[in-house]
């Protein structure tokens, strides 16, 4: 819900705080095998394969690709319509990310080819440990990795899930140095710390 993209095969929702329809740069410029269905006050109002960009949403915008985009097209204009959504457990901790790289030991991403700074996060079920990385690109002392590449190196690491966080220039790592002066320890792309949404804090107090 409110994702920078539809992913490949499923749904994706967006309401009033996403702000404006984004088009087809939500379903990776994909433009067949779309559809995008807008319900207001309970009803359909809309069901198209075109995708609209920069137009206000009021109420609730579906947008499915390949099988999701099948089970949209049964959606009829005028019929009521409500949406639903929870988490399948209680969860302790929560943060957003792009993609899930692992699960259950298994690669769940392809590989786009695209070379990034890369931010991830893992989970080795055996010994509990969390795995933070931080990939660094688009510079000189490193190219960046593709998701492939990602998601092999969090499974070579340990992680049986792993999930790849906001990256490019939000790739960054901040914390104390050795003279204790809170500094950010990576190389941002883009030669500076970025504003970022989402991060993860560790914090640790001595015995």
């Amino acid at each position: 819900m409110n994702s920078p993209r539809a992913r490949a095969g499923a749904i994706g929702v967006w309401d009033s705080q996403w702000g404006t329809t984004s088009g087809y740069s939500i379903t990776d410029g994909q433009k067949r095998g779309v559809r995008m269905v807008v319900v207001e006050n309970g009803r359909v109002v809309a069901n198209t394969t075109d995708l609209s960009s920069g137009k206000q949403i009021d109420g609730t915008v579906l947008v499915g690709r390949g099988f999701g985009a099948d089970q949209l097209s049964q959606l009829r204009v005028g019929a009521t319509a409500t949406l639903q959504w929870g988490l399948a457990k209680d969860p302790v901790f929560a943060i957003s990310g792009e993609s899930m790289l692992l699960r259950k030991g298994a690669i769940k991403v392809s590989d786009d080819r695209f070379l990034h700074p890369r931010t991830a996060v893992g989970i080795d079920r055996d010994t509990g440990n969390v795995l933070l990385l931080a990939i660094d690109g688009r510079q000189p002392h490193s190219r960046g990795y593709t998701l492939v590449e990602l998601a092999r190196l969090m499974k070579k690491l340990g992680a049986e899930s792993a999930l790849n966080m906001d990256g490019g220039g939000s790739t960054t790592v901040a914390g104390l140095n050795r003279k204790k002066n809170f500094k950010v320890l990576n190389r941002p792309s883009d030669g500076s710390q970025r504003q970022i949404a989402d991060g993860i804090a560790v914090t640790y107090n001595a015995p």
